[in-house]
């Protein structure tokens, strides 16, 4: 059986975790493989014409997109600002903008980016796995 590796964001982590302790699964291999299964077993009974449409959208996603990422941390917090600091240079191609707010404890950023979809999501997921984010939320224009 071959091995494929691939990112996912901390809540389907803690989602697959939830899953395989509740006895549900045997394990995270399992699960992604009932869900693979599944998926595959829908798209045999749609018709040539419903995948090629889906194949389009599939190709559209290569296009670059731009959103808005909006995060809130606690001000003056120097461990999340070298990890936000980190990401900001891992991506500093895709970034476009960045506005800060001060408003009493927290520290509000905002981002602009334009980039590829599935980089985008990678930046969000990455965010996202930064524990003491208070809030983060996105737009894609």
């Amino acid at each position: 059986m071959a091995i494929i590796s691939f990112s996912i964001s901390e809540n389907l982590r803690k989602f697959l975790r939830r899953l395989v302790s509740g006895g549900k699964y045997k394990n995270k291999s399992s699960i992604m493989r009932d869900a693979l299964t599944r998926m595959m077993n829908s798209y045999s009974s749609i018709d040539n014409m419903e995948l090629n449409t889906t194949s389009t959208n599939i190709e559209t996603e290569k296009n670059q997109i731009i959103g808005n990422v909006l995060i809130i941390i606690e001000k003056y917090d120097s461990n999340i600002e070298k990890k936000i600091a980190r990401l900001e240079g891992k991506y500093n191609t895709a970034i476009k903008g960045k506005t800060c707010f001060n408003y009493k404890k927290n520290k509000t950023i905002v981002y602009i980016l334009e980039d590829f979809i599935d980089n985008f999501r990678l930046f969000i997921a990455e965010m996202n796995q930064i524990q003491d984010l208070k809030n983060i939320r996105y737009v894609l224009l």
